[in-house]
């Protein structure tokens, strides 16, 4: 909870997790990559709090938060 959340790979911070109802966080599910994906409240940096899913990509100071959702113009969520 209170950690950035990235628009993609070494992108623009475009929120925090936040508490909420009516979910805060759910449980993980990792692919064979390590990867972590989980439903969660968060606070945008422009607008009300919401749910979103986010995947964590390990790195080497520890895990990246993103969304899945990619901004306008970035293409389908795979390639962002």
């Amino acid at each position: 909870i209170g950690q950035t959340v990235l628009d993609g790979p070494g992108g623009s911070p475009i929120g925090t997790l936040a508490t909420g109802s009516p979910i805060s966080i759910s449980a993980p599910a990792l692919d064979l990559l390590g990867n972590v994906y989980f439903a969660a409240r968060y606070q945008p940096t422009v607008g009300m709090a919401q749910n979103g899913v986010f995947k964590a990509v390990r790195n080497a100071s520890g895990y990246e938060r993103r969304s899945t959702r990619c901004p306008a113009g970035r293409g389908p969520a795979p390639r962002c």
